[in-house]
């Protein structure tokens, strides 16, 4: 089935708010300070609305994809961190290959419909240029703009995760003995100053928990650019929702069209 559809009628999802900031967990002395997983950004839908001219059908066919990419790019990227943060990769012996598996599957999946959307913003882009009054046009660009940033953003996210998928595949996992063993021997040689988790191997399940902060964290830049899209909504969409078939031959991309 096509990411494009072909009917008149369509949902534009946008952003509404971000989601609230993550709060600091406790620093404890075994583990890295981990924040709960960011929720994904609230949403809401602006209308159904039918396209009445060949400019607005384009405006929802190419907004209406790159926007639906963004949202599936953020459940996408909240999940991973979220298993990242639940993830028993020392003491489970099946977590660490299906940990591993599933951050490659979602890796090539985001990257390859995010090109396909990125597109659909320059497209978008391009089309605003064909608007009825400058206010649309500069909404539109906006939009696109901001849009296309959080595309962007969600591409480094998952290249990160990817990269700390490779890591995972090129350690074991630490046993609790070992650790355990590291850890006296560093308290027998060490001065009494130094933190002894500094010259133990790191469980794998806290350098995951570590991860997942640092992806909620790179999480909430696309939220940002997402909030300012969702700034430029009613500017760039609301005029499509009131457009009329008069308007056909009113707008630049109609031009040369037939009255009916």
């Amino acid at each position: 089935m096509s990411l494009r559809s072909s009917k008149t009628s369509f949902t534009i999802a946008c952003v509404l708010a971000a989601s609230p900031g993550l709060a600091a967990a406790p620093n404890l002395p075994s583990t890295p300070a981990v924040a709960a997983p960011a929720p994904v950004t609230a949403l809401r839908e602006i209308g159904h609305v039918r396209a009445q001219t060949r400019f607005c059908q384009a405006v929802y066919d190419h907004a209406g994809l790159s926007t639906n990419t963004a949202l599936i790019n953020d459940s996408t990227i909240s999940k991973t961190a979220d298993d990242l943060t639940h993830a028993d990769l020392d003491d489970n012996l099946m977590a660490k290959p299906r940990t591993i598996v599933d951050m490659q599957r979602s890796y090539e999946a985001l990257m390859s419909r995010t090109r396909d959307a990125i597109d659909e913003t320059k497209t978008l882009r391009k089309l605003a240029d064909d608007a009825p009054t400058p206010e649309q046009k500069a909404a539109l660009v906006a939009y696109a703009d901001a849009l296309g940033g959080a595309l962007h953003r969600q591409q480094i996210a998952a290249r990160d995760y990817r990269e700390f998928g490779v890591y995972l595949e090129a350690h074991d996992p630490v046993a609790w003995q070992e650790h355990d063993r590291e850890m006296m021997a560093a308290n027998a040689t060490q001065p009494v100053e130094f933190d002894p988790h500094d010259y133990v191997t790191p469980y794998l399940a806290d350098l995951a928990k570590a991860e997942a902060v640092h992806l909620n964290d790179l999480h909430e830049t696309v939220l940002d650019d997402e909030v300012r899209a969702g700034s430029s909504v009613d500017a760039a969409f609301g005029p499509c929702a009131t457009a009329t078939p008069d308007q056909k031959e009113d707008s630049p991309a109609n031009a040369g069209e037939p009255s009916h």
